[in-house]
């Protein structure tokens, strides 16, 4: 009879970053040996066709990742076999959103002490009666609370809390940045575009199409087809997509 200590279980690493994954690995191997990572990728498209041909038991997931990221992946399972670990860079706001969803995760750069206890917590409700629809409506819970967060900006000795969701887009103007959004006037902030890109990373609905512009994927209209592809939002403005960034904001785009 197999006992709990001598159990295995398979695992799958989805991070479009080399060396996080090899950090990953790296403990595992070492503090974590009963997780056994059958295979790892850098893109949602090739993760879906793992997990099928795996089955694995246990996912490590990045959110936000070119081409698509980890809610588009999980959005495609109707039927959830496996528990997901989110590792991420999230700031504190959305760590509280991952717990408020009863879902676990790992922060970059992982550190022994948080891999050892999510592996342990994974153990525990591995195998558990949970059903694919109460997962289903943890997932959906996380992501409605990341799309509710605010961000705080300080206008004229003000402080506004803007929240995420209504920013149509952000533009690059030297150390500032100017913000659209449908709840306000245009706001010239004391954030570079650097800042923001680093803020909004992790919510799926961002993107940055070029060296001077972010836009809210909620508020596109469409684009016009050619070199370059020319981003038409709801508000009217137009954004050229540079060359670098075509093949992602397009996957994003056609999702």
């Amino acid at each position: 009879m197999t006992t709990n200590a001598e159990k295995t279980y398979n695992a799958i690493i989805v991070d479009d970053e080399s060396d996080n994954r090899i950090v990953l690995k790296a403990l595992l191997k070492l503090f974590c040996p009963e997780i056994n990572v059958v295979a790892e990728s850098d893109n949602i498209k090739e993760a879906y066709t793992l997990i099928q041909k795996h089955n694995p038991e246990l996912l490590f997931l990045d959110i936000k990742m070119p081409g698509g990221g980890g809610f588009e992946l999980l959005e495609k399972f109707t039927k959830h076999t496996f528990e997901v670990i989110f590792v991420t860079s999230y700031d504190q706001y959305a760590l509280n959103a991952i717990k408020a969803s009863a879902l676990d995760y790992l922060l970059k750069p992982v550190e022994e002490s948080d891999l050892k206890k999510a592996i342990e917590k994974f153990k525990k409700v591995s195998g558990s009666a949970r059903s694919s629809e109460e997962y289903s409506q943890q997932i959906q819970t996380l992501k409605t609370n990341l799309e509710d967060q605010k961000i705080a900006i300080h206008i004229r000795g003000n402080v506004v809390l803007l929240p995420v969701k209504s920013i149509i887009e952000v533009e690059a103007d030297s150390n500032y940045s100017n913000v659209f959004s449908e709840n306000a006037d245009t706001i010239n902030v004391p954030k570079t575009l650097g800042e923001w890109e680093e803020l909004l990373a992790e919510n799926p609905n961002f993107i940055r199409i070029n060296k001077s512009s972010i836009i809210n994927l909620t508020f596109c209209d469409h684009y016009e087809k050619g070199s370059p592809i020319i981003i038409v939002m709801k508000n009217e403005r137009k954004h050229p997509v540079s060359r670098r960034r075509r093949s992602e904001v397009l996957d994003k785009l056609k999702q």
